[in-house]
């Protein structure tokens, strides 16, 4: 564990309530878990990630959106 990480869990641990760790935990555990699942892709699948990517963004239109969610009430 780095110097940083340790100190900021100790400061945490120091400041926040029992309920607010556990958010934390739970942070900690889904970035852990999206971490992991990094290793799990085969070269072609990150090419195609990183060409995803590199697109600009392009907010969707309210309206449309509006007519594709809508029907659900």
């Amino acid at each position: 564990m780095t110097v940083n990480l340790r100190q900021l869990v100790a400061e945490a641990e120091a400041v926040l309530s029992e309920a607010d760790q556990e958010d934390l935990a739970h942070l900690i555990e889904s970035f852990l878990n999206s971490a992991e699942g990094a290793a799990d892709f085969t070269a072609e699948e990150l090419e195609h990630i990183r060409r995803l990517e590199s697109q600009p963004f392009v907010a969707a239109d309210p309206a449309e959106v509006e007519a594709l969610l809508g029907w659900r009430g």
